[in-house]
């Protein structure tokens, strides 16, 4: 089991610097000339050395340097003329996929909290939560503050409102957005593409990331079928899904061609 770790405190959602940096390395800098552009010559304009210092850090783990995020697809997104929800929810989605903590506070009890109905993000109920597993599957909990904990819940809920899922400022509710069908896509051919079976895939929590369910994603399935990224057939508890799309960049070059 990955522990939990604190580093979100040190660098949080950065969106617009994420684009910035996808947009250059899509127009052909390298990752080192990336980097040199941020410290060296202030790129994200940001007034200290040890500020700049750690965003690289933060952007290089998070994107540039993980063998999980697939680079190629996600900067001709963040440079292509896509939508913008679309472009920050799959930023958003690898966002999570790096930082562990927000991932399970987002699929456990934030999303728990909007399945049961809430309005707004109870705060007791992650509390809860950080006590139920740090005697099972995270006991590093055991080792934090009060203040820390407290510190990773509003760091959290605060991402979530930068990424729109969560809206407000002293209580965060939950935001009403609508979930582009691209968004569905790209998290549905990144599992196939890493081996997940179909089934395992329509029910896989990455979803919850995007406050969706089973049913909806079924719906999602649907209504790609119909616009051509794929078939899919359903007979009861029994899916089927064929496409002609091999990659992540083969389906981007799909949004793309349908814009």
């Amino acid at each position: 089991m990955k522990q939990f770790d604190t580093q979100i405190t040190r660098a949080l959602s950065l969106i617009p610097e994420t684009k910035k940096v996808l947009i250059r390395l899509a127009n052909g800098k390298s990752i080192q000339e990336i980097k040199d552009l941020i410290l060296k010559d202030n790129l994200l304009a940001k007034n200290t050395d040890s500020t700049r210092k750690k965003i690289w850090y933060a952007l290089k783990s998070r994107f540039l340097e993980n063998s999980e995020v697939d680079l190629k697809s996600l900067k001709k997104i963040v440079n292509s003329k896509l939508l913008p929800s679309i472009k920050d929810l799959i930023i958003y989605y690898y966002f999570c996929k790096y930082e562990y903590i927000v991932y399970e506070l987002v699929t456990e009890p934030i999303f728990n909290q909007y399945k049961m109905g809430f309005k707004e993000v109870d705060k007791e109920k992650i509390i809860e939560y950080f006590e139920s597993v740090s005697n099972t599957s995270h006991p590093e909990i055991n080792n934090w503050t009060e203040e820390t904990r407290a510190r990773l819940i509003r760091h959290t809920l605060a991402i979530l409102k930068d990424f729109k899922i969560l809206k407000g400022s002293r209580k965060k509710e939950f935001y009403e957005f609508f979930v582009p069908l691209e968004v569905v896509l790209y998290i549905l051919f990144y599992l196939k593409i890493k081996g997940n079976p179909l089934n395992r895939i329509i029910n896989h929590k990455d979803f919850n990331l995007l406050l969706l369910e089973k049913e909806e994603i079924i719906e999602y399935l649907h209504e790609a079928s119909k616009k051509g990224y794929l078939i899919f057939n359903q007979s009861g508890n029994i899916y089927e899904l064929k496409t002609e799309i091999n990659s992540l960049e083969d389906l981007v070059n799909e949004f793309k061609r349908k814009i």
